[in-house]
């Protein structure tokens, strides 16, 4: 590797060490010292030309060179970087053995240089078919042989037999030094180096190459041009755009506003409507009551238990006000369209009852399933009702028989044990816990099935579930009961379940039954529910007190809703799909 002390001692440029890791690449971009060819070799004196060679190097680089290229001819000048473990002097040589010309810069300092001597000896060293070119860069001769005794290295001085092309620069040197990059200095050294241009580019006249450098000035100047006009397109339609985006900008933000406002005062008239809403719910009218409910929970999308809080704790003290509420849920339930919100409704309907009535919360389905199972009846299609009362005086009630359509439905397997309807009244005390729960009004009785989220059996649910389809007189059969002689005087049947799976429904108590007691209809009606005028209520399946004719699955009883019997209880039922599931 060269020393700055050998680099010095040849008069020649130090290479830059650094400049060895850029890659090979990339340094054959910025310098030209790693190219495979050489159209000439700039030998010269660094101590007189340092800041002169560079710019003859240029010019004769970029003569005629196109915009996308970085030159048109290469002309070495130094070594930009020294590889490791390689001589400064082979790397030299091997430049210049790649090299079609030399040109060698004559000044005062150049007979001292060995660099520039080493250079001439080896390119003198063989056959060469290129030419020795001379610029005279500095000194005060005009003429071949003072310049060549005072101005050259001794080996180009002894290896010149006859006089080469030399061109006298001394007058650009001044120049050069003050203004190299001056496009009108640049001018006039290409009419001064224009030999040695015309030895780059051989078999072309001046006229020729001047020519190609006008069209490639006018192309670039048209390029140029093309460019800047493009880019002032370009800027006039960024700037349209972005005034158009401004304003786009500017109009969704004032639309933004105003939805901002229109929303902020549809909030405030949907309050308002809420806050009358709620107001209505607190009202004494059920009425009034389920249809701001229904708007609260429909619409607006309100909570039920959240607007279930709304109303009153005193109102769920009050039967008929709890009934009528209960009345009108269970008529939106049925319409499939507002159905939605009433069963929302009345499943919440048991919670807010107990905290109202402060009785124990509703228990889960299972822990019912557990203490009374839920027996499926499907849907079907039966006859309701028995002529002349199957041999019964006075059961005049019991005709027309008519058909019955049901929908699928559960009831439970057997009536509410007190042990059950403890849970939901815990003042309630009875002996035996197994035992049917007795001396239960019918509200206490329907409030206790939307505690546990079902219903009281309609009377068609009950009668289909005693009879089925074929139209049994008693739950359990054909076999008529007995009246025991015994001091109970209770009625003996067979202890067996109807064809459903459903147990004790005739001839243990009376069974409430959620219908208002009337006459029957002759037409075929579809899930009766009773009819809607009247208020004493259905009660169905006899009691083990009652004599054989009372437990027949179509025999009709009645009794007031406010009233409670010691052999009256109730079973509970689920619809599938209504206002009770």
């Amino acid at each position: 590797m060269a020393s700055p002390a050998e680099s010095e001692q040849l008069d020649l440029r130090p290479p830059k060490n650094w400049r060895r890791f850029v890659p090979s690449w990339l340094r054959s971009l910025i310098w030209v010292d790693s190219a495979g060819s050489y159209d000439a070799f700039l030998s010269y004196s660094w101590k007189s030309d340092s800041e002169i060679a560079p710019v003859i190097q240029s010019v004769l680089q970029k003569f005629l060179c196109p915009w996308y290229k970085l030159r048109a001819r290469t002309v070495f000048r130094d070594l930009s970087c020294l590889p490791a473990g390689s001589s400064l002097k082979n790397e030299l040589f091997d430049r210049l053995d790649r090299s079609a010309h030399l040109i060698v810069l004559a000044s005062p300092e150049a007979p001292l240089s060995d660099g520039m001597e080493m250079e001439a000896r080896h390119w003198f060293s063989r056959p060469r078919d290129g030419q020795i070119l001379i610029v005279v860069t500095r000194g005060e001769h005009d003429d071949w042989d003072s310049m060549r005794n005072h101005l050259l290295p001794p080996a180009v001085q002894n290896s010149l037999a006859t006089e080469p092309l030399w061109i006298p620069l001394q007058h650009r040197r001044n120049q050069i030094l003050a203004g190299a990059k001056s496009p009108e200095v640049r001018s006039q050294l290409i009419e001064d180096l224009k030999q040695v241009i015309l030895c780059l580019y051989p078999g072309r006249d001046w006229g020729q190459l001047r020519g190609e450098e006008r069209t490639q000035r006018r192309r670039a100047i048209w390029l140029v041009s093309g460019f800047a006009l493009l880019f002032l397109v370009l800027a006039l339609a960024a700037a349209d755009f972005a005034w158009y985006a401004q304003n786009r900008r500017e109009a969704a933000i004032a639309a933004q506003n105003d939805a901002r406002k229109e929303q902020t005062r549809a909030l405030e008239a949907l309050r308002e409507v809420i806050r009358r809403l709620e107001l209505q719910v607190a009202s004494n009218d059920p009425t009034q009551v389920s249809l701001a409910l229904e708007q609260l929970i429909s619409v607006h999308q309100r909570n039920p238990a959240e607007v279930l809080a709304l109303i009153p704790d005193e109102r769920f003290g009050s039967n008929a006000f709890f009934m009528a509420l209960l009345t009108r849920l269970d008529d939106a339930g049925c319409d499939a369209k507002a159905g939605g919100w009433a069963r929302q409704l009345r499943r919440a309907l048991g919670h807010q009852m107990s905290a109202a009535r402060k009785i124990a919360a509703p228990h889960t389905e299972s822990v019912d399933e557990g203490l009374n199972k839920r027996v499926l009846l499907k849907a079907s299609r039966f006859r309701m009702g028995s002529p002349n009362g199957q041999g019964c005086e006075g059961c005049a009630d019991e005709v027309p028989v008519h058909w019955v359509q049901l929908q699928m439905f559960y009831m439970q397997q057997h009536v509410v044990t007190n042990r059950e309807y403890a849970r939901f009244d815990p003042k309630y005390r009875s002996r035996d816990p197994s035992g049917p729960a007795v001396n239960i009004t019918w509200y206490d009785a329907l409030m206790y099935a939307v505690w546990i989220g079902g219903d009281l059996p309609t009377e068609a649910q009950w009668e289909f579930a005693a009879r089925g389809v074929d139209g049994r007189k008693y739950s359990w059969g054909s076999e008529e009961p007995s009246m025991s002689t015994s001091a109970s005087m209770e009625t003996k049947h067979p202890n067996r379940p109807s064809r459903a799976g459903i147990w004790d429904l005739s001839g243990i108590v009376w069974q409430w039954c959620r219908d208002v007691y009337g006459p029957y209809s002759a037409s075929e009606q579809k899930d009766p529910a009773g009819p809607k005028e009247g208020f004493v209520r259905v009660l169905r399946g006899g009691s083990s007190r009652d004599r054989g004719e009372f437990l027949r699955a179509a025999y009709r009883y009645n009794f007031h809703p406010s009233e409670s019997a010691s052999n009256a209880g109730f079973r509970v039922v689920w619809a599938a799909v209504g206002p009770g599931r």
